[in-house]
């Protein structure tokens, strides 16, 4: 069994040591005991702090290294040691091992940290570029790039319509949000479909919005949000209409459900906005006089619903879906 050297000094209950309220102000702490008697309680102080160090760092070498902490003067085999000790005491799995030189080119992560590659913040991932996709279209991987991080909304749902003063649709739900990391092969011409934002119920009916299209690239699929609720009458009813459901990704945000509004008696209305998607809040609300027709806001983030028309108006249309990908070698 391995053994240490470096023992502790005056640790027992009640040893001849300086408090340490004393040692703090002790003026010898920054100058060194002067020629003259010292203290032995102040030698003993100063004696147990390094011994005391000492003997953890000869502990920690026998109990993760397996080898002796030898108080013989060898520092070499003592540094040695020690360092064998951290490799042991981290395990060789889970740190970087430098092998001589610089490190160059990236630092490439093997299949099980590919998993969690999620949950480590993007400054601390290398980027080989970041590409923005607003609309349907082919996608060409770069060169050098073998996965990619995937950032996917679906679009918005449109806003219910209205018919008479008073009455009050529902917002358009706002569209699913998917991210996770996909494979890819350089040159590889990938389809991005970026969904449509839902159109609004007309103005002076009770139509409801439709639905904002489905986003999809890489085996991910982000679904839009549902049409709001049109009405003829005082506030319409209103359903749960985020977007949800879609597929594949490891972070997923369903969207939220398009907002109704409020009637105050005969004299003005509040309308309130389209359900959320990730990344915004709901739309922007309107209020108006009770029999002035008001349109609906389109939504305006990507996968943002439009908010309902009120007092005969139209709705808003929902926002489209969106794509963020980051390539990654």
């Amino acid at each position: 069994m391995a053994t240490n050297d470096f023992l502790p000094f005056a640790t027992a209950t009640g040893a001849n040591v300086l408090d340490q309220t004393s040692y703090n102000g002790l003026a010898a702490r920054s100058s060194g005991f002067q020629a003259g008697v010292a203290s032995s309680a102040n030698a003993n102080k100063v004696w147990r702090q390094a011994s005391t160090i000492a003997a953890l760092i000869g502990q920690f070498i026998v109990e993760n290294s397996g080898e002796d902490a030898e108080d013989n003067g060898d520092i070499a085999t003592l540094l040695a040691n020690f360092t064998a000790a951290l490799a042991g005491s981290v395990g060789a799995e889970n740190f970087l091992e430098k092998a001589g030189g610089t490190m160059t080119g990236p630092l490439i992560l093997d299949e099980i940290a590919t998993n969690a590659l999620e949950a480590v913040p993007l400054e601390q991932v290398q980027v080989l570029s970041r590409r923005f996709v607003g609309s349907t279209t082919s996608v060409t991987v770069p060169p050098g790039a073998t996965r990619a991080i995937v950032k996917l909304w679906g679009a918005g749902g449109g806003g219910g319509g209205t018919v008479n003063s008073g009455s009050i649709g529902q917002g358009g739900g706002g569209g699913e949000y998917r991210e996770g990391t996909v494979s890819v092969v350089a040159g590889q011409a990938m389809s991005a479909v970026l969904g449509a934002g839902g159109g609004g119920g007309n103005a002076g009916a009770a139509n409801n919005g439709t639905a904002g299209g489905n986003s999809s690239f890489g085996g991910i699929t982000a679904n839009g949000g549902g049409g709001g609720v049109g009405s003829s009458s005082g506030s319409g009813s209103t359903v749960t209409n985020g977007g949800s459901g879609g597929t594949g990704g490891a972070f997923i945000l369903s969207g939220m459900s398009g907002e109704t509004g409020f009637v105050n008696g005969t004299t003005s209305i509040l309308l309130l906005g389209g359900g959320a998607s990730f990344g915004c809040g709901h739309n922007k609300f309107s209020a108006s006089n009770y029999a002035t027709a008001v349109g609906g806001n389109p939504g305006s983030f990507p996968g943002q619903g439009g908010s309902a028309g009120g007092s005969g108006g139209a709705g808003g249309g929902g926002a489209g879906g969106f794509l963020i990908i980051d390539w990654l070698p």
